[in-house]
């Protein structure tokens, strides 16, 4: 029951973070530039802490290090991809396919690596797709939002590729030290990135660097508890209840913003919460 627990914790957390990053985007706006001194600056927050939670002790194997490597390059593409799409996208429909790609590729992986394939798994996906798909509102997206649609599906489900490989393979080291060893490359990148740039004039204000700082905790956070779940309940199970569970978050969110909320969407609501319900029983 405890790694049940860790999912709907890293659920509200993962549910809370795109206000740090939509909060950074409306402060410094878009680009290339914006977003890797956001990653720069989270992915810094979250090595120290990870390493702090590791008790500053360094491990390393080259598996978890290319892994890891990997890992870095898909946070950052997802960063930037994320930001591009919160100027140019559909909100509502950038959402449905970050959420369907994070549940459905760590589920067909999960599958693929011979976990049970079970008829309530698929009905949960099917549910949820569903669900997500009452979600998507009316909008205007602007001229190349498709891209990023197809960007963040990609992204999104990749990062929870490499987390479920990595918790899976004996030469893995822990999981504190996986995300230390996965912020640190990204931090790496960053500053490799930010050296080979001619243009360094972009400044940020202290409130850009609290965004970055509070994503950095809740991202962290969400992770750690996914990758420690990870080792006790199978990909196939946890990423349809993390999905649904956003869902069913992001609404009661909606709701304490006293924002809107479409009978159509409390339907969407009740069925993701039906479907990762039925998928952990």
């Amino acid at each position: 029951m405890i790694h049940y627990a860790m999912i709907v914790a890293a659920t509200v957390l993962f549910s809370l973070q795109f206000v740090f990053n939509r909060g950074y985007e409306r402060e410094c706006g878009s680009g290339w530039p914006v977003a890797r001194h956001f990653v720069l600056i989270a992915a810094a927050i979250g090595a120290v802490l990870m390493l702090a939670l590791n008790g500053f002790t360094l491990e390393f194997s080259w598996f978890s290090a290319l892994l890891a490597l990997g890992s870095a390059t898909v946070n950052i593409l997802y960063t930037y991809a994320s930001i591009q799409a919160f100027a140019v996208a559909n909100l509502s429909m950038y959402s449905m396919f970050a959420m369907l790609g994070g549940m459905l590729l760590p589920y067909v992986l999960g599958i693929c690596l011979g976990e049970e394939l079970k008829l309530t798994g698929m009905l949960c996906c099917l549910l949820i797709t569903v669900s997500l798909l009452l979600t998507v509102e009316k909008g205007h997206a602007k001229k190349g939002a498709l891209k990023f649609y197809l960007l963040v599906f990609f992204l999104n489900g990749m990062s929870g590729v490499l987390a479920t490989l990595h918790q899976g393979h004996e030469a893995a080291v822990s999981s504190n030290a996986y995300l230390f060893l996965g912020r640190t490359m990204t931090v790496i990148i960053c500053l490799v990135s930010l050296l080979l740039d001619k243009n360094r004039s972009f400044t940020i204000s202290l409130k850009a660097v609290g965004f970055s700082v509070g994503y950095a905790l809740f991202s962290c956070g969400g992770n750690l508890l996914l990758l420690l779940a990870l080792l006790h309940v199978p990909a196939s199970v946890q990423y349809p209840i993390v999905t649904g569970g956003v869902i069913v978050l992001s609404a009661l969110v909606d709701l304490l913003r006293k924002e809107k909320v479409t009978p159509k969407t409390w339907i969407a609501v009740a069925i993701a919460f039906a479907a990762s319900v039925a998928i952990a029983l």
